[in-house]
């Protein structure tokens, strides 16, 4: 309730001009007390209005930071995933490389050429065919196999037998000189030259047939196929003989075991010489046969003892001999 400013009379009626106790004008005391309090109402309100608006902005402020932090929350959340999907890449990358690492290589050349090689090396001997036509190097291989192990085979037979027979002589009291002179080539390296000049003189043989007399068109490589592709068992006997000839005494054993390739090599060349003239009559493929064998055992006869010639001289057997005897030879 209003009150006079003058007396401190209270006004029951504070729209009066004048203070009904005292007399006092009211009217500009009154606007003049109101107008501070109105002005402190309204500085009140400015500054309640500016509070609740420094709440509001606080509280918008911190809003705004709740959800930046959100933000940052969910891309760091968004980012984790991400690096860990980046990491199994990684390791499924990994993965990879290591089963390429894990895969098996491709086979050489070289090793695809040996398994065909064996494996028309055992059909051969399952099922021998005379007639080869193929370009391949086959047959080739064989002859060089076969001359390789027989010629260590023999030459190892040889040796132990040479060996024995002096050791023998010896318990009797004949001591032999047995010096050689210097030799270009061990005892191996001229049976090796042999058995390959042999075989040489089979295909020769074999290759003139069908040009010269059949008048067929042939390579040489296709008569050394034709001659010993069939005879691929005459490669696993010739090891046969090498590692008998390094295990076993010399015996009768080892001379039969060393004929079964030679032997196993005459029958493919007979064979083929009866096979490619089946067009003749039989009387003259008869002859043809007959006359090709004895043209081709004097060539290699004398092929042989041209060598023979030369490894006994190496061996000093002359010496030897004359020695053993008292005589001359």
């Amino acid at each position: 309730m209003e009150t006079c400013p003058n007396c401190g009379h209270e006004l029951s009626d504070p729209s009066v001009e004048f203070c009904p106790n005292c007399g006092f004008r009211l009217t500009n005391s009154v606007s003049q007390a109101t107008a501070p309090a109105d002005q402190a109402n309204e500085g009140l309100t400015t500054t309640n209005s500016t509070d609740h608006q420094d709440t509001i902005d606080e509280d918008h402020t911190e809003t705004a930071l709740n959800d930046q932090t959100e933000d940052t929350e969910q891309q760091a959340d968004q980012s984790v995933p991400e690096a860990k999907s980046e990491s199994d890449d990684d390791d499924e990358d990994d993965y990879d490389d290591d089963d390429d690492d894990e895969e098996p290589r491709e086979p050489s050349q070289f090793e695809i050429y040996c398994k065909n090689y064996f494996k028309e090396l055992n059909q051969n001997i399952l099922h021998p065919q005379i007639r080869h036509e193929a370009s391949n190097y086959h047959g080739l291989i064989n002859l060089g196999l076969i001359a390789i192990f027989m010629s260590f085979a023999i030459s190892r037979f040889f040796g132990k037998t040479f060996g024995s027979l002096l050791s023998g002589l010896s318990s009797v009291g004949l001591n032999l000189n047995t010096e050689a002179s210097s030799s270009p080539l061990p005892l191996w390296g001229y049976v090796f030259i042999g058995i390959l000049l042999a075989s040489l003189i089979r295909v020769l043989a074999l290759f003139l047939y069908q040009r010269v007399v059949l008048h067929e068109s042939i390579s040489f490589l296709t008569a050394i196929n034709e001659l010993f592709i069939p005879t691929g068992l005459a490669v696993y006997l010739s090891v046969l003989a090498l590692i008998l000839s390094l295990i076993l005494a010399p015996s009768m054993t080892l001379i039969v075991i060393f004929c079964l390739p030679f032997l196993l090599v005459n029958i493919a060349f007979v064979g083929g010489l009866w096979v490619f003239s089946e067009n003749h009559p039989d009387q003259q493929r008869f002859y043809f046969v007959v006359v090709t064998l004895v043209l081709t055992s004097l060539g290699m006869l004398i092929f042989g003892r041209l060598l023979m010639s030369n490894v006994i001289s190496q061996l000093n057997l002359p010496s030897m001999m004359s020695r053993m005897f008292g005589g001359s030879f």
